[in-house]
């Protein structure tokens, strides 16, 4: 594999992160209108898709065991030991529908 055929899936993350810039003007006429659901609706959105897309890009697989012992509603804590790179866009894809935040 050459040298830029490799630069190809850091050029796609790249890009999808650029691509956040689209939820922005969603996000900003929430916040003016202090609409905190649709906040979150706008941030669990773009993570979603954000993390899909970046997962997709470096041709990963995700397997997600036990998504129905989490609770249907209220806070989850998650704890991850850093493996890789990898881990935040893996945990924002496992952890569909829940708003998530880090904590370093």
């Amino acid at each position: 594999m050459g040298k830029l055929q490799a630069l190809g899936p850091a050029f796609r993350v790249l890009s999808d992160t650029f691509a956040l810039r689209n939820y922005n003007k969603d996000l900003k006429q929430a916040i003016r209108e202090g609409n905190q659901v649709k906040q979150r609706e706008v941030i669990l959105r773009a993570t979603q898709n954000w993390s899909q897309n970046v997962l997709k890009s470096l041709n990963v697989d995700i397997n997600i065991i036990g998504l129905e012992n989490l609770p249907k509603e209220g806070p989850a804590v998650f704890i991850a030991n850093h493996q890789s790179y990898l881990d935040v866009p893996a945990l924002l894809y496992a952890s569909k529908n829940f708003q998530t935040g880090f904590i370093a």
